[in-house]
């Protein structure tokens, strides 16, 4: 029987298959993508960061230079072991083999949820942003970026996963676009 295209033993094999599998490291989509993430960043330091799905660590690292402690997971063991390598040597930043679904997400004043709502269902997605909002401190910034495309990995479109984040109600938005591809938001924790 094979493995979901969002469960975990997916990615694995993703990544045993090709270090980067979606080309982050050379993408001019990817690049594009990392350079709106960072501009829509409230601030210019943060205490403490959160990045789940970090993948093989490209935003990761560039995150790092904005947070004081920088925490980055994914579910890929091999991903986990890429993005380590690639954060070695960078003060505050902790990578871990984990999952959104099931990580507390506590105490962050940001968190990044780049490329990772449209793997879950509907209501997963509510119940994990339900879960990362209430974790987060008072007047946390919580950043996502989704493509605008169609996958068959895909359980939900990304429009969809950026409307859902921004129902949330102790969530102000600070700033939303659409891009080349992919939507961007940013919101406040109220």
């Amino acid at each position: 029987m094979c493995a979901e295209p969002w469960s975990a033993e997916a990615f694995e094999d993703r990544y045993q298959r090709a270090a980067d599998p979606w080309d982050f490291r050379s993408s001019p989509y990817e690049q594009d993508r990392y350079d709106t993430i960072m501009q829509a960043l409230a601030h210019d330091r943060y205490r403490s960061g959160f990045e789940p799905g970090c993948s093989i660590g490209e935003l990761t690292w560039r995150l790092s230079r904005r947070c004081d402690q920088l925490r980055a997971i994914d579910v890929s063991d091999t991903a986990v072991a890429t993005a380590r390598e690639r954060c070695r040597g960078l003060a505050g930043v902790a990578v871990s083999v984990g999952s959104l679904a099931d990580d507390p997400t506590n105490g962050h004043d940001l968190v990044v949820l780049s490329e990772v709502g449209y793997y879950f269902s509907v209501d997963e997605l509510d119940e994990v942003v339900d879960r990362v909002v209430a974790a987060m401190v008072p007047s946390g910034d919580l950043v996502t970026c989704h493509w605008l495309g169609h996958s068959r990995d895909h359980r939900l479109h990304g429009r969809t996963v950026q409307d859902r984040v921004g129902r949330h109600p102790s969530l102000t938005l600070r700033h939303e676009r659409t891009h080349e591809g992919f939507a961007i938001g940013a919101w406040t924790r109220g």
